[in-house]
């Protein structure tokens, strides 16, 4: 009877953790079916970084502003087209659409200022 049971556990256990793994590669498939975009802002014609400048994923709640480097970045986005818009004071708004396919998406945007 204890070889038994014994048995039913070990067999128990070696099932369950197959189904932890299978769990896992799900969970990791999930990951990489995401995707981030991410990029920098340049001024036009000088190509230097500019800070600050708010981006934005349009038909969503998502925004956020470059940092010192004019850097910005999205992730968790699931894969497919999305128009990013860039606004900052003195500069023109710009609307570019992108596909941001699984993993990362790199963009550089180049703003032009409105006196341009």
């Amino acid at each position: 009877m204890k070889k038994a049971i014994f048995s039913f556990l070990a067999v128990m256990l070696f099932i369950g953790s197959g189904l932890l793994t299978a769990g896992n590669e799900k969970e990791s498939n999930n990951n990489t079916l995401k995707s981030s975009i991410s990029g920098k802002v340049l001024d036009y014609l000088t190509s230097e970084s500019l800070a600050g400048v708010e981006v934005q994923i349009q038909g969503t709640n998502l925004k956020t502003y470059t940092d010192l480097d004019g850097n910005f970045s999205f992730s968790g986005l699931v894969p497919g087209e999305y128009e990013i818009t860039t606004s900052m004071i003195s500069y023109r708004e710009k609307a570019e659409k992108v596909q941001a396919v699984p993993g990362p998406t790199e963009l550089k945007i180049r703003i032009e200022t409105v006196g341009r």
